[in-house]
């Protein structure tokens, strides 16, 4: 009954959620799409996400047979599921790299990414492919002297890594799969450890 509630509550809060979002989530200035607040009350994400940190709480409460102490070890595993989410998801995408060989400092020498594309990381690149910080050179006090320490260094271009909205869809999916074969999991232990209590 307690898993049929959650469904059915997450399942319509994503639904309204999504609707309200989706017009405008390819727009940076409204919601950044990777974040939590977007990512995960949206599609099977949130399902997936409360059905096992609920299933997690009831596997804690079976085992400590304890409510006060149970309560506090599932807040902690809560907290801690959130934690190692936030960190994963990112991880879920496949990255894409662009290059360009522009140079890095005119206007244009930065490459153009997708509408809404979540940049990961920028480098400098050498002419020998190598990867530099973009923080080389920038000790220096004069864009004269700056553009002498990136030619010294032999920097041609930008080299970023991002992830398209376009992955949005596939990264949830892959991550909901991923939450609800930890709860399958949770829920085999569940009733094996019920069954060896009755025994």
């Amino acid at each position: 009954m307690t898993a049929l509630v959650v469904v059915a509550s997450t399942v319509t809060l994503a639904v309204a959620f999504g609707s309200w979002w989706g017009p405008v989530k390819d727009q940076t200035n409204v919601m950044d799409w990777t974040s939590g607040p977007s990512f995960d009350t949206t599609g099977p994400v949130p399902v997936a996400l409360t059905l096992f940190t609920v299933v997690g709480g009831v596997a804690i409460g079976l085992v400590l047979r304890r409510t006060l102490a149970a309560m506090v070890v599932t807040f902690g595993f809560a907290v801690l599921v959130q934690v190692v989410w936030s960190e994963l998801r990112p991880a879920l995408g496949d990255v894409v790299t662009v290059t360009t060989h522009k140079g890095v400092l005119a206007e244009d020498a930065f490459p153009t990414l997708p509408d809404a594309a979540y940049q990961i990381d920028q480098s400098y690149v050498t002419g020998s492919g190598e990867l530099l910080g973009w923080s080389t050179c920038a000790q220096e006090e004069t864009e004269q002297a700056r553009e002498l320490c990136l030619k010294q260094a032999d920097v041609v271009g930008w080299s970023v890594d991002y992830l398209p909205i376009s992955q949005m869809t596939g990264m949830q999916w892959l991550g909901a799969a991923i939450l609800l074969a930890l709860t399958a999991a949770l829920t085999a232990f569940l009733f094996l450890w019920g069954r060896k209590r009755l025994v």
